[in-house]
């Protein structure tokens, strides 16, 4: 996640803002009052996969150890259990930190919840007479952050965005370094993570509600746009003239360009989720200009397939194999264009040898299936696609749902055959795997 030292905190603000804080400064800590409140959703958030093994009887053991989290380890703790894949446990722990420090559900007390206590030195905050308890820290933005990854990873997207909701602009003045001189003295800039900015943009795509998403990204751009743009005149990113290093400034400079392309990569992303591929082509290609690199060369081929472009996808492949050097790759990419062709034999000819080159590599093992099943081999696709699953690392969504539904159209014991893959995904998959996948009638969520 992000760290709180320089340039990371830096955002452009608004001439009320930088005017607010002004205002605020010559304020005793005693006589600062909160101006944002964000609560987390009081919804029971459950846990599928629980709720699954014990449909099935099966002893669902916990990856870590649950003890030992507290308001001194939290950020390490949550980097464990997101490096983990446990996203319920995030939810957990973040839950019960933030109703330590006042950001519980909106109709709950602080005090009545169960939550470990502050202890660290950042945490301990000054108090108020009148107006709301300060609760803002670096450490609370970032454990905010993780917990909206991981309702994002647990496809909660309208909890993440009713809970984001409540921090309304992310530009108060109650969120900047400079309100809290006694916590962090001679530091400037803002406490929210640039990443939770992207997520709160990103999260009306996930919602339906595309266009929304796509003017909240170039928002984000147009700001960034505008930091880049002073520093090259050499302002700072409010537009003082700037005092850093020379070390600093090509650092900002380079931390804004990649915040730019981050967020070209999620509008190509939100165009390519609304099969908008000519605009997604555009953006893509702008980065590739900017930033090649064989993976992104790989995105720029399969979307001009969509499109119909063979010659340009060949061309686009091309140029990841010239920086991958490997005939795996070549065979992978060989094998698209004849699938996109209806060759079917010769895709599922050049897919088998990809996949006997590199087992680990699911595409073309999927694709492999995809081809027999299109050429009438149902019996042989099904195989195929089980032999791809066999590596515990290869359970992954796709796979899951195409061989369920490969076990539909082959079998009147396709639901046996379903039920046999839950204990594999119980004991491997991560909070975030999609049960759907499994297309069983007992699974709804």
């Amino acid at each position: 996640m992000e760290s709180s030292s320089s340039p990371w905190c830096h955002w452009p603000r608004s001439a009320a803002l930088i005017k607010a804080l002004h205002a605020a400064a010559s304020l005793p800590d005693d006589k600062r009052v909160a101006v944002t409140s964000p609560f987390i959703s009081s919804e029971n958030i459950g846990d599928p996969m629980d709720e699954l093994a014990r449909q099935h009887n099966i002893n669902r053991s916990s990856k870590l150890n649950k003890e030992g989290v507290s308001a001194n380890g939290i950020e390490s703790s949550l980097k464990m259990f997101a490096k983990s894949g446990c996203w319920q446990q995030i939810l957990d722990t973040t839950s019960a930190f933030l109703c330590a420090h006042g950001q519980g559900p909106a109709n709950s007390s602080s005090e009545t919840a169960t939550a470990t206590p502050a202890t660290d030195t950042e945490d301990k905050q000054p108090t108020q007479g009148d107006g709301p308890k300060l609760h803002h820290t670096h450490k609370t933005l970032q454990v905010w952050l993780y917990r909206s990854v991981a309702l994002w990873k647990l496809r909660m997207y309208a909890t993440a965005f009713t809970e984001l909701s409540t921090f309304g602009s992310f530009d108060q003045m109650d969120l900047c370094y400079e309100y809290y001189p006694s916590m962090y003295p001679d530091k400037k800039g803002s406490m929210v993570p640039f990443s939770l900015r992207v997520i709160r943009a990103e999260l009306p795509a996930q919602l339906g509600q595309v266009t929304e998403a796509l003017d909240q990204l170039c928002v984000l751009k147009h700001m960034c746009q505008m930091a880049l743009k002073r520093l090259d005149k050499g302002l700072d990113e409010d537009g003082n003239t700037y005092e850093g290093t020379p070390e600093l400034k090509q650092a900002s400079q380079e931390l804004w360009t990649a915040r730019i392309e981050r967020l070209d990569y999620g509008i190509g992303n939100c165009l390519l989720g609304q099969k908008e591929y000519e605009l997604a082509m555009e953006v893509f290609e702008s980065i590739y200009q900017r930033s090649p690199s064989a993976a992104l060369a790989n995105g720029l081929g399969r979307i001009a397939l969509l499109l119909g472009d063979s010659p340009t996808a060949q061309n686009y492949f091309l140029r990841a194999e010239t920086e991958e050097h490997t005939e795996h790759d070549k065979l992978v990419h060989r094998g698209l264009v004849s699938l996109s062709a209806g060759d079917y034999t010769a895709a599922s000819d050049t897919f088998q040898q990809a996949w006997d080159a590199k087992k680990e590599c699911t595409v073309a093992g999927n694709n492999h299936a995809v081809c027999q099943l299109y050429m009438g081999l149902l019996g042989d696709a099904t195989t195929s696609l089980a032999k791809v699953l066999e590596p515990t690392a290869n359970l992954q969504e796709l796979l899951v749902f195409n061989l369920c539904t490969l076990y539909e159209l082959q079998s009147s014991s396709s639901v046996e055959k379903k039920q046999a893959l839950v204990p594999r995904v119980v004991d491997a998959a991560s909070d975030a795997f999609d049960l759907k996948c499994l297309k069983l009638s007992t699974i709804t969520s």
